[in-house]
This record gives C-alpha cells, sequence and structure tokens, in this order.
C-alpha cells in the first residue's frame, strides 16, 4: 500500500490519493475556457496557415547564410556514413573544422530530399530545399510555442504567441536561412509543448504525448549536443511536479515513483537514444564522444572579430552582457514591453496561470543565458545561438500580455492604450518584415534607433544573406548573362554563396574569386560584391563605406549592408602589384592616381605609405599615415604604420608604444609582434625577442618573416640546430 501525506489534523494521517492528484492539476493546468474559445481555435489554426504559407514563401527567396560552405560538405560526408553502414567516417574529419560534435537531422534530412530530386550544390533547386525545410521548422517552432503557451493560459494567449514569433523579425528571419539555430529551437518548442502536456497527464500520460517529447528532445540532440539540455530539463521539471503533488515521503512510494521513472526518465532516455541514431559521432562512442563534444562547443575555439557596442570584440573575450545588450536591440518592443509586465505583474500571472508551467517557461529562458554567461562561452553574430530560450520568453511576454487583458477588460481607457501599444509596436516589427522580407534578420528595435542607429555599433549583415540580392541586380543590368562572351571576374568576400548563385548558370564565363574586402586589390576582378562583416566600425558611422567605386547598394532602411563595386581603372590594383615588386615609385604613382579619383580608398594610401616606408621617407610616409588614421582612427594597421615610422626615425620607445597599441587592437597581429621582437633582438633581450617572434607565427602559422626571424634570434643566442629547423619550416611556406 502506498503512503500518503500527513493532513493538518493528524500528521499520522494521509491524504487520499484523489487530493494528491487534484493538487498536481492546480500546479500545471487551469480552466480558462470561455464562449470565446471556439472562435479563437479557429483563427489559432487560420493564422498558423497563413504565417507557415508566408515563412515557406519567403524562404524561397532568402540568401545563403555564410555558414553553408562547411554545412555542405557536411552533409553530403554524413549521408555516406549512414550509406556505408559506418565505414566511411571522413565526416569525423571535416577540413573546415570539427563538424563531428554536431548532429546531423537537418542535414540528413534536406541532403536526401535533394538527392531524390537529383540537385548537387550547383543547382538552382539545392538551396531551395535546404530553406523550405529550415522554414518548416521555423513553422513548426511556432506551432509548438503557441500550443505551450496555450496549454498554460488559453487559446488567446497562445495566438498571441504564435503571432509574437512570426512577427520578430530576428526569429523569422534565421526561420529562412539557419539551418542549425532553427531546428534547434524547434526541438526546444516541441520538448516544452509535451512536457507541458506530460506533467499535465501524469501519472497515466498518453503515448502520443510521451512519443512528443521524445521526439522534442531527439530534434535538439540531433542538432547539436545542447539538445542534452532539453532531457535534463524534462527531467528536472517531471522531478519536481512529483515532489510537490505527493510530498518528500512519496519517495518511498514505489508504485508511483516507477511510474514517474518510467513515462518520465524511460521517454527521456528514448528521446536521447533517438537523437544519437541522428548524431553518428555520439553513436560509435556516447561515453566519451559525447562529453567531448559539448565540451568542444562549449569552448568553441574559433576567434572571431566583431563589432559590437562601436568596438571591435573578439568572441572569446565578449563581455557577461553581449547576448543581453544584442537582446535588448533587437527584440521587437512587444517583447521587451511584455517581459517588463511579466517582472512587473509576476505575482499575479503566478496565481492566475499554472505555476509550475510557468516556471518551466522562466527556466527554460533564463537558465541557458546564465550558463553561458557562467560559463564564459565564446559567442559571435549577435544572440542567433540564444534563439531557442527566446521561445520561452515568447511564452512569457504572451501570458503578460493576455493577464494585462484579464486585469484591465474593465478599464476600457486602459484597456484601449494598451491594445494601442501593442498594436503599434507589432505594426513596428510587421513593417521591417515587410520592407525587408528576405534578411528581416538584420532587424534592430526603436530603442538602438533602427538599423541606422545600430550602423557601425553593432553587426548586421554578418552572414551575407543579401549577396543574393546583389547577384540579382548584376543580373538584371546585363553584366551577366546567356549571351555574353568575354569572361567576368566577381571577386567577393561571399564568395561560396556567389559561385552556388552563378555557376550553375553561366559555368566558366563567369569566374568567382575569394577576397576580403581589406585586400581587395590583391586580385583583378571587373565586379566585386562586398558586405559590412569585418569593417571598421569608424568606416561604417562616418560614411566612407562603400566608397564611390560603388555601383549599388542592397539597402535596409536606407542603410547599406551589401556593395556592388566595379573596377573601373585597375589603379590601385597596378599599385598592389608594384609593391609586391618593391617598385616603390610606381607603388605611388598609381597609388596617387587612385586617390585622385577615389580619395577614401584606404588601401591607396596604405600603398603609398609602406612604399614610402620602404625608400626609408618617413615623413612623405607620414602624410599617408595621417590620411588613413582620418579615414579610419583607432585601427590596428594605422599603428603598425606608425610603429614602423618611429622605427625609421630611430625612436624604438614610440615604435614599441605603437606596436603594442596595434595588438590591443588586433591581438592575432603578426606584424607588431614581428617588429617587437626584432626591436628586442637588436636590444639583445633575445629571450624577450625570441617569444614575441614566436607570437609572430602562433597567431599567423603561415607568417614566413616571424621563423626567419625566430632563427637569427636563435643565431645570436648560440642555438644553431634549433635555428636552423625555423629556417626548414620558413622554407615550406
Amino acid at each position: 500500500m502506498s503512503k500518503k501525506k500527513p493532513s493538518k489534523g493528524n500528521k499520522a494521517n494521509v491524504s487520499t490519493p484523489s487530493k494528491a492528484l487534484e493538487k498536481n492539476q492546480e500546479l500545471v493546468e487551469k480552466d480558462f475556457s470561455d464562449s470565446s474559445d471556439g472562435l479563437i481555435r479557429k483563427i489559432f489554426w487560420g493564422s498558423f496557415v497563413v504565417i507557415a504559407l508566408v515563412t515557406i514563401i519567403l524562404s524561397q527567396g532568402s540568401g545563403l547564410n555564410a555558414d553553408e560552405y562547411w554545412q555542405d560538405m557536411y552533409a553530403e560526408r554524413y549521408m555516406k556514413w549512414y550509406e556505408t553502414m559506418g565505414s566511411d567516417t571522413s565526416a569525423f574529419h571535416h577540413p573546415k573544422g570539427p563538424v563531428q560534435h554536431y548532429g546531423a537531422l537537418f542535414e540528413l534530412i534536406a541532403g536526401y530530399n535533394n538527392k531524390i530530386l537529383g540537385n548537387d550544390t550547383y543547382a538552382p533547386g539545392y538551396y531551395n530545399v535546404r530553406h523550405f525545410w529550415v522554414a518548416i521548422f521555423g513553422v513548426l517552432a511556432m506551432l509548438m510555442t503557441g500550443l505551450f503557451t496555450k496549454t498554460m493560459g488559453g487559446w488567446r494567449a497562445g495566438l498571441l504567441a504564435l503571432w509574437f514569433l512570426f512577427l520578430s523579425p530576428r526569429f523569422l528571419g534565421h526561420s529562412l536561412m539557419n539551418p542549425k539555430d532553427i531546428p534547434f529551437a524547434a526541438g526546444y518548442a516541441m520538448t516544452l509543448y509535451f512536457l507541458a502536456i506530460t506533467l499535465q497527464t501524469m501519472p497515466k500520460p498518453k503515448w502520443k504525448t510521451l512519443l512528443g517529447l521524445a521526439g522534442g528532445i531527439a530534434i535538439g540532440v540531433g542538432v547539436r549536443p545542447g539538445g542534452l539540455l532539453f532531457a535534463a530539463i524534462a527531467g528536472m521539471f517531471i522531478g519536481i511536479e512529483y515532489l510537490m503533488s505527493y510530498g518528500v515521503g512519496a519517495l518511498a512510494n514505489t508504485r508511483m515513483l516507477g511510474k514517474y521513472v518510467l513515462y518520465g526518465l524511460g521517454t527521456i532516455i528514448v528521446g536521447i537514444f533517438l537523437g544519437f541514431v541522428f548524431w553518428p559521432y555520439a553513436l560509435v562512442d556516447p561515453f566519451n564522444h559525447v562529453p567531448e563534444s559539448f565540451k568542444a562547443v562549449s569552448d568553441f575555439a574559433v576567434n572571431i572579430r566583431m563589432i559590437f557596442n562601436g568596438a571591435y570584440v573578439f568572441s572569446q573575450d565578449i563581455p557577461p552582457t553581449y547576448t543581453s545588450v544584442w537582446m535588448l536591440k533587437t527584440l521587437p518592443l512587444f517583447s521587451l514591453l511584455g517581459l517588463v509586465g511579466f517582472i512587473a505583474f509576476a505575482r499575479g500571472i503566478f496565481n492566475r496561470y499554472p505555476p509550475l508551467l510557468v516556471w518551466s517557461a522562466v527556466f527554460s529562458f533564463v537558465f541557458p543565458i546564465l550558463f553561458v554567461v557562467i560559463q564564459k562561452s565564446p559567442m559571435y553574430d549577435g544572440w542567433r545561438h540564444m534563439i531557442f530560450p527566446y521561445i520561452a520568453l515568447v511564452s512569457m511576454v504572451a501570458l503578460a500580455w493576455d493577464y494585462l487583458y484579464v486585469k484591465f477588460q474593465e478599464k476600457k481607457t486602459i484597456l484601449y492604450v494598451l491594445a494601442g501599444v501593442l498594436g503599434l509596436t507589432a505594426l513596428e516589427a510587421a513593417v521591417f518584415i515587410v520592407r525587408n522580407p528576405y534578411i528581416p534578420y538584420v532587424y534592430f528595435n526603436p530603442l538602438a534607433g533602427g538599423v541606422k542607429g545600430a550602423y557601425g555599433d553593432m553587426e548586421v549583415d554578418y552572414w551575407g544573406v543579401s549577396a543574393r540580392q546583389a547577384v540579382d541586380w548584376i543580373e538584371d543590368q546585363g553584366i551577366i548573362s546567356e549571351n555574353m562572351t568575354d569572361t567576368v571576374v566577381i571577386g567577393s568576400d561571399f564568395n561560396y554563396a556567389i559561385e552556388r548563385y552563378i555557376k550553375g548558370r553561366y559555368g566558366d564565363r563567369v569566374s568567382i574569386r575569394y577576397v576580403k574586402y581589406r585586400q581587395r586589390y590583391d586580385i583583378d576582378w571587373d565586379y566585386g560584391i562586398f558586405g559590412t562583416r569585418f569593417l571598421d566600425p569608424e568606416m561604417l558611422t562616418t560614411g566612407h563605406w562603400p566608397t564611390n567605386r560603388a555601383i549599388h547598394t542592397i539597402d535596409v532602411n536606407g542603410v547599406p549592408v551589401m556593395a556592388v563595386y566595379k573596377d573601373l581603372d585597375n589603379f590601385c590594383y597596378e599599385s598592389k602589384q608594384a609593391l609586391n615588386k618593391n617598385d616603390s615609385d610606381k607603388t605611388i604613382e598609381f597609388a596617387d592616381k587612385e586617390l585622385a579619383v577615389n580619395p577614401l580608398n584606404e588601401i591607396a594610401m596604405i600603398n603609398a605609405a609602406n612604399a614610402y616606408l620602404n625608400k626609408s621617407q618617413p615623413e612623405d610616409a607620414a602624410k599617408y599615415i595621417r590620411m588613413y588614421d582620418e579615414l579610419v582612427p583607432n585601427n590596428y594597421l594605422t599603428y603598425n604604420l606608425y610603429g614602423s615610422y618611429f622605427m625609421q626615425k630611430n625612436d624604438v620607445n614610440q615604435a614599441l608604444q605603437s606596436f603594442y597599441k596595434a595588438i590591443e587592437f588586433l591581438p592575432d597581429n603578426s606584424v607588431a609582434y614581428y617588429y617587437i621582437g626584432y626591436i628586442n633582438m637588436v636590444q639583445k633581450n633575445y629571450g624577450e625577442a625570441l617569444e614575441n617572434a614566436k607570437k609572430s607565427f602562433e597567431v599567423q602559422p603561415k607568417f614566413k618573416q616571424g621563423y626567419l626571424l625566430a632563427a637569427q634570434i636563435l643565431d645570436a643566442m648560440g642555438d644553431t640546430n634549433l635555428a636552423n629547423q625555423y629556417r626548414q619550416a620558413a622554407a615550406t611556406l
């Protein structure tokens, strides 16, 4: 016989099982049904159909995100792993990075869909298929969020949540082209919804409910290791519900506890296993590979430079406020106001709605963000890695707005004001989506001053999605066409995406060449397509980008995020080629010609400055260094050049200060470390000299001069054997 809970009158007495179950229901379920439910339910499902169609249609016009270049190979290799029954392990050794730490669920769905249709990566339909499936997962996330909220607060709250998520431009934008974060968020939403139903129906949940819960966990684990968090949240709240419903004493009730273990823990284990089925690296050795992958993803090794609050930061050195600041500037105002309302009326919300379910939403929003802050996990590209907890926030926000409606429904003036505020803030987000239907992920709210106010303050089109629109414009202008006979060369730092847009139709008649914007004249091209990614914030805030070499821009609310350049006369390219050949006079000649027609060309300034330094004419070089400093202040290149200038002026202390300042702006500045090491060597401070020489090629392994400097220092230290090893290493570069 099971133990029962003591009553107030007699501690030896116990409550009946029916009372315990009743208390359970008060924790996880309340009745909000009224006469309008039928109508609102119809509106909910009608809205869902409209939202689904719009999202799928928009996905077909979206461009590629910049990470597709390695995800394509990832998909192909994982398909081979399954087709060879695990004998082909090339997916575990991806040349672009350790992608084995991620699940392949999405890649397998989209990959086999494309294989059935006969699409390769150059086929026009290849990315349409991928984006279709991203949209399906995005729509699934919206639906599950609406249903999760409906489970807590009724159909009206669920309807609000459905529209709130759709009208969140960042979420919608990623639902058009993000094959990692959106499926992951869909799994999270699915887990939360079916967890809520499980809590309501324990200890006798329906098998469909448990299957849904296992499915949500499986999607999460099948996308990335963090999906194990879904399992942990489910297990934690099932345990909490058991203890709150039956008391600590019920732990001795083996029959009831057994049901919770069977339905709760059993479902979680099934979900994890199903996730492993789509994650080969975990499947082959779960006990070793899962912890390894979790650590690898948490301590992401890549150190990406990005604009944050008007300055450069690196992804491994972000401040604790990184995610919260991004959210503050990019969440639609109805979400921010709803969060304020939730906090202000928290007591009433917890009293009106099922408290344990509300806590599940709060925890599911707060914990992941706190976790990455406490872990100091590298973050980049805004809050896209934190899209999944936004699911829970939207539910909280919808409950807050629903609660305000109920609280003030008898006070018509207040109710009309609230409706007006909600309507206007939703309209602001909707207008942005309508104006920028294929790249709504670049949205900034009015608190940030919109995209215009955030320009140069935060990253905008960091994934280069608008490159597709640039290619469309080039085609519309007839610059590339089916009838062209000459080869058109296009240079871009988004070359992979542009190749996929063009090569399948034009073949060798269009040549796509990779080049960074900062080195855009290192190669010869006819047209260039360049975005704002990796540009200095000062170039954006001062209006110095794009230069007058741009013939077209892709704008978001009047702000350029992608530019099409045309190289009319090759002056800057010729200047760079002359500099590479140590022909200083020609370098200066062509640089001056370029600056005469394009006075904002920073590369021409750098070329001329370096040429005069090569001629040991520091004062002439200083003229161009100052020009560059005025154009792009507080930049590592400026301090590199000033360091060389002061070296030629024999001002060693100023030179060292300049190079150290350059490293502050660019920690992997191999040139600065090289010259610091050189100065140390001249000062016969060989230990420090060798340390800095090594740093120069540790941050840039192909920096040949660093190896040669280390060899020179070792010769001076009398270690010729090691010196020769460094020379041999340099000879291989």
